[in-house]
Parts: C-alpha cells; sequence; structure tokens
C-alpha cells in the first residue's frame, strides 16, 4: 500500500527548525536530502535530529538523558497527533512523522538497543556481531528514509535496504577509527584483531596486520554497497530516487578516499569536497536520466 495523503503546513512548520540540526551536523545527507520536496526533507530531518541528540546522549555517557530521550518516545505510542502542529517535544515530532509513514516502530526499537551499546560500549568479538550493530543504528535509520521516499508501508526490499544501511555505518566506523580509539572504543571485531589490550588505532600509522583488518571490512562495505542501485530502482519518484542515490553514493566516495589512500594516516578526518559532491550530483544525474528512459 502507498500513502497519498499531504502533510498539513502547520506540521511542516513546527518541523522547521530541524533542517539547521542536520546541515550543521551531516553535510553529506543535507546536500542530498535538502533536494526533495518539504514533506519528505523534513520528516527525515526531525528523524535525524532525534536520533542524533540520542546518539550524543549514549556517546557523552550521559543515562539520565538517554533514559528520558527513551521515555518520552515510548510515550508517544499511546498518544494521538493532530494536524495543528502542536508538538510538546521533539519525541512527538517523530511520532507524527512514524504515524504519517506508517513506520513500522520496531525499527526505533531496534535502534534504541544499538544506542544502548553505546551507552555500555563492549568492543565486538566478530564481523556478524559488528554488522548486527550496523544494522540498529544504521539499517534501521535507512529502513525509515526508504519508507518516506518510497511511500510504501511494507517494504518487501527491506534486507536490501538493511544492507546499505550497514555499508553505510561500516564506512563511518573505517572513516573514525582513530577519533573513536581517543574516547576508548574500538570498533573492529576481536576475532580480526590480535589478543593486546592496547588499542591499535590509537596510532596515527597502521601496521600491517591492522591494514589488513580494516581492508576486511571495507571489502565487507563495498560488497554491501552493491545493493544501491536495486534500493534506488524500486523508488518511483525521480525526486526522491536522485536524493537516495546521491546520498549513498557521496558516503561510498569516503570509502572509496579511505581505499585509495591506504589508511596511511587515521588521524585525518576523511571528507567528500564540495567539488567532489558536485561531480558525483552531475554523474548521479545522467545516471538516473538514462535509467528514467529504459523505464
Amino acid at each position: 500500500m502507498k500513502l497519498k495523503q499531504q502533510m498539513p503546513a502547520p506540521v511542516l512548520q513546527a518541523f522547521e527548525s530541524s533542517e539547521g540540526v542536520i546541515k550543521e551536523n551531516s553535510s553529506s545527507f543535507y546536500f542530498a536530502f535538502s533536494r526533495l520536496p518539504r514533506e519528505q526533507a523534513y520528516s527525515i530531518f526531525v528523524i535525524y535530529e532525534f536520533l542524533r541528540e540520542l546518539d550524543d546522549t549514549a556517546d557523552e555517557h550521559k543515562p539520565g538523558c538517554f533514559d528520558e530521550m527513551v521515555t518520552a518516545w515510548q510515550n508517544t505510542a499511546e498518544q494521538t497527533f493532530t494536524d495543528e502542529g502542536n508538538f510538546t517535544s521533539l519525541a512527538e515530532k517523530v511520532a507524527y512523522v512514524f504515524d504519517f509513514y506508517q513506520i513500522n516502530r520496531d525499527l526505533m526499537a531496534d535502534m534504541i538497543a544499538g544506542q544502548q551499546h553505546d551507552l555500555n560500549f563492549q568492543q565486538p568479538k566478530t564481523l556478524a556481531e559488528l554488522e548486527d550493530y550496523c544494522y540498529q543504528v544504521a539499517g534501521t535509520v535507512g529502513c525509515m528514509i526508504f519508507t518516506i521516499l518510497s511511500g510504501k508501508t511494507e517494504l518487501t526490499e527491506q534486507d536490501q535496504v538493511i544492507k546499505v544501511g550497514i555499508a553505510l555505518q561500516l564506512t563511518n566506523i573505517l572513516r573514525d577509527l582513530h577519533e573513536d580509539a581517543e574516547e576508548g572504543r574500538l570498533f573492529m571485531p576481536q576475532e580480526l584483531l590480535d589478543n593486546s589490550d592496547k588499542n591499535p588505532f590509537m596510532a596515527v600509522q597502521l601496521q600491517s596486520r591492522e591494514r589488513q583488518v580494516v581492508r576486511k571490512v571495507a571489502q565487507a562495505a563495498m560488497a554491501d554497497y552493491e545493493h544501491t542501485d536495486f534500493i534506488v530502482n524500486e523508488i518511483e519518484n525521480p525526486q526522491s530516487r536522485f536524493a537516495l542515490k546521491l546520498s549513498i553514493e557521496i558516503y561510498k566516495k569516503i570509502l572509496l578516499k579511505l581505499l585509495n589512500g591506504g589508511f596511511t594516516d587515521i588521524s585525518k578526518r576523511m571528507y567528500v569536497t564540495k567539488w567532489e559532491k558536485i561531480q558525483i550530483l552531475v554523474r548521479t544525474y545522467f545516471w538516473l536520466r538514462s535509467l528514467s528512459k529504459s523505464r
């Protein structure tokens, strides 16, 4: 089933403040999703703001604030919302988006479980365990966004969407190896490293063994990115297809730059330049144009 209703103007006005949060904290996603119609863009921005705050409380180890946000979300399950935009919390805005697009609330429960892992961090033992975590904190978000962009209330493409979400989170982890090490976090699986108590990613220059480990994880991410075209093709609206494809390709570019650089200096945060984003935008435009001709 697909949705055809329109989001009321007072609700969109209440959502406007979330735009600044994603614009400041994720230029890549903002570059892609800001090109959507306001209804879709603002809905994604609201979800992003809530998940960003939840992630910050977990990373900064603020269990009280974390529990408050989780409780606020859980309380919305019993609430009904009007179209007047009179929201009293960010959680209520997110709940409105979930109700409007009929997004599965189990996705948020899985996301919260992943954030609880960050709150009580433990190094993953296996690559499979790392990928399970990536599903919780990113695959779930992919499903939320895909529901908004596709208008579908039942996702037959969920497995592929999750795979791409995992790829995005693995890219995040590989980009932030040194930063996470400085914060006392080590996401690379124990099974791929030796038994040393020292975090090897505290070093700026990686040893050959650690480079092999990160390449193995990067290859897993690249394999998951292979599902991109399938999920993009499943979205009918050209503007939505363009935004999704663009957002994924920009993140994939980060991983490609990390691989091309050989992870030689992990202290330098890898990012996609404005010019590179424009190049990806142009390539994405012509790719989708050729796709439209063949549909």
